[in-house]
Parts: structure tokens; sequence; C-alpha cells
């Protein structure tokens, strides 16, 4: 893992178990699939529809969407070819697990 990387992560990490009400929110939020695509989904419904009758935005919109299922597909073919360990997994760089989250989560 390179300096910039570790140095994002540590600054994250800083605000993990400080606070148990924060912590197994944002895991929550993290594990739970429905959350992030209601958010997405409803941000695209938002636009679809204040766009009515401006079919022009609606071209923009259909393109970024696709544009974003592209790049999914890119990101985890990646994910495939370069492997790396998880941040958790690696002891060296001495995170701090939040609370909610068990170590079992990650291993594998």
């Amino acid at each position: 893992m390179n300096t910039f990387d570790e140095s994002i992560l540590h600054f994250l990490n800083g605000f993990a178990q400080r606070s148990s009400v924060f912590d197994e929110f944002v895991v929550l939020v993290c594990m739970n699939n429905f959350l992030k695509g209601a958010l997405i989904f409803t941000i695209v419904w938002y636009l679809w529809f204040q766009n009515e009758g401006n079919k022009e935005k609606r071209e923009y919109l259909l393109v970024g969407v696709s544009a974003s299922f592209a790049g999914l597909v890119v990101a985890k073919m990646l994910t495939f070819a370069i492997h790396r360990a998880r941040p958790l997994n690696v002891s060296q760089l001495e995170l701090h697990i939040p609370y909610g989250m068990h170590a079992v989560a990650w291993e594998g």
C-alpha cells in the first residue's frame, strides 16, 4: 500500500471506536445494499422527473447511468486482475475495527 492510500485510511480510521452509535450507523449503511441502492435510485428518479419536458437532460442522465455501469464493470475486472489484501486483514496497519463490525466478516 502506498503512503497516500495509507494516510487516507488512517485518517478515516481515526473516527472508528469513538462513538458506538456512529460506528453502528456507518456499518449499517456500508453493509446494507438496499440503503445504498435506494439513495442512488432516489437521485436518478428525482432528476428524471424534474426534467419531464426536457428530453436532452434525460439523455444526459441515461448516458451518465450507462457510463457508471460501464465503470463498475471495469472496476470489477480490475479487482480480479490486481489482487491486494483488504486493509482490515493487514495487521501491520494496526487499524481499529468499528463497533458493530466483526473481523470475521473481512476474512477471506
